[in-house]
């Protein structure tokens, strides 16, 4: 076996009397840990699906030991992690009570099968600090050709009323400049 290559340590826990949705409730918060921590949460957790999880941890963790010993190899119990934790539905265990009128109504007694896989977290290697790159400035989005195009009215727009209004104003200062000029003929106004 390389080096390179990832083992999983697997445990199975088969037709547990023990409802699956009670257990996954546990389950979904210790999956993803690291073993040791996880046995901690499971110690403190107040349910009955964490007694059983734990006792199952224990067995991955024993196996991965066990795998060292048969196999000379060196896997560290202590890094290893929960990769996969899947609690399935068993069988159901099917009993009757007794109901009114006679009747016998059904009981389902539900099961589980919960399977836990353990791998050892990869190795980090230490990441040398990048060089920041210098800043480019930052340009701003083109706007969309409809956004143009529609600024580009509008701004037209804004500005044709202004043009007007331009031209009007300049309109009444030269007929007052033309009245304060002397006329062609040569004659100015008396006062």
């Amino acid at each position: 076996m390389e080096p390179n290559e990832k083992r999983v340590f697997k445990a199975h826990l088969r037709r547990m009397r023990i409802s699956p949705y009670k257990v996954r409730k546990v389950a979904d918060m210790i999956r993803g840990m690291p073993c040791d921590k996880a046995l901690s949460v499971l110690e403190y957790t107040h349910n009955r699906g964490a007694y059983f999880l734990s006792n199952l941890l224990k067995s991955a963790m024993a196996n991965v030991s066990s795998y060292n010993l048969d196999h000379n190899t060196d896997y560290d119990v202590e890094r290893m992690f929960i990769s996969e934790l899947r609690v399935d539905e068993g069988p159901r265990i099917k009993r009757w009570r007794a109901a009114p009128m006679g009747r016998a109504v059904p009981i389902l007694k539900r099961t589980c099968h919960i399977s836990i896989a353990l791998r050892e977290m990869p190795v980090e290697e230490p990441e040398q600090p990048e060089e920041p790159e210098p800043k480019a400035e930052e340009k701003k989005p083109k706007p969309k050709r409809r956004r143009a195009k529609k600024a580009a009215e509008a701004k037209a727009a804004a500005e044709a009323p202004a043009a007007k209004e331009e031209t009007k104003q300049e309109a009444p200062a030269a007929t007052e400049a033309e009245a304060a000029a002397p006329d062609e003929g040569g004659q100015e106004n008396e006062e």
